[in-house]
């Protein structure tokens, strides 16, 4: 009984060392791939200053946390901060990840994001960062694209202390607010659901054809 219960606790203590010391191990390498990846698909420069992965903060759920980033734009719009944030984080079941019915998360935290959306007159917009593709998908690739679509579980989305700003040159338009605080709970995976929602937006401005009217 003593053996057994001797070797019990040694496994559970190099699970335990696993679910430690695997994140803080593997968070760099994670860090360099998601910015390669990410960049290679975007004409925009994606960034973040650190990557955090957590198996115990919220277990049995993944967390998974990025600090300080930016998306800046390039050529016209070089050195325009299309997107920042403080801090996002993200809570995910990792059981959902081993099934075909969706990634489940539990959470989403945007903390200060800062959006800047700017169109030209010529009709150019800075969000336009997806590099197009190549490739054009076969019949084949369709149908699989069709039968595993992918599907998100969502129950609690949180922003805090946002600021928004669009500007139209071609119809000297513009639209600001901030700070923006947006909370909505429910389960947004179902048909038909109740939804919590609480919006807060201390300041706003629309202006229109150069006129402000807000």
């Amino acid at each position: 009984m003593k053996k057994s219960f001797r070797i019990a606790a040694i496994v559970a203590a190099v699970l335990l060392a696993v679910i430690i010391v695997a994140p803080m191990a593997l968070r760099g390498r994670v860090a360099e791939i998601v910015k390669r990846e990410a960049n290679a698909m975007l004409t925009a420069k994606l960034d973040f200053e650190k990557l955090n992965i957590s198996l115990l903060r919220h277990f049995p759920h993944a967390s998974v946390e990025l600090k300080g980033l930016t998306l800046v734009g390039t050529e016209r719009f070089e050195g325009d901060t299309i997107v920042a944030a403080r801090r996002i984080s993200v809570v995910v079941d990792l059981l959902s990840f081993f099934g075909d019915e969706g990634f489940e998360v539990s959470k989403v935290i945007l903390a200060a994001p800062a959006l800047h959306a700017h169109k030209l007159a010529d009709g150019a917009v800075n969000w336009d960062v997806m590099k197009p593709s190549d490739e054009e998908p076969d019949e084949e690739t369709e149908e699989q694209s069709e039968s595993s679509s992918f599907r998100l579980q969502l129950r609690d989305f949180r922003i805090s202390d946002a600021s928004i700003r669009y500007e139209d040159d071609s119809t000297r338009m513009a639209f600001s607010t901030a700070p923006l605080s947006l909370r909505l709970r429910g389960d947004m995976s179902a048909e038909r659901t109740d939804l919590a929602l609480r919006l807060d937006a201390r300041q706003m401005r629309f202006v229109s054809g150069g006129i402000p009217l807000l």
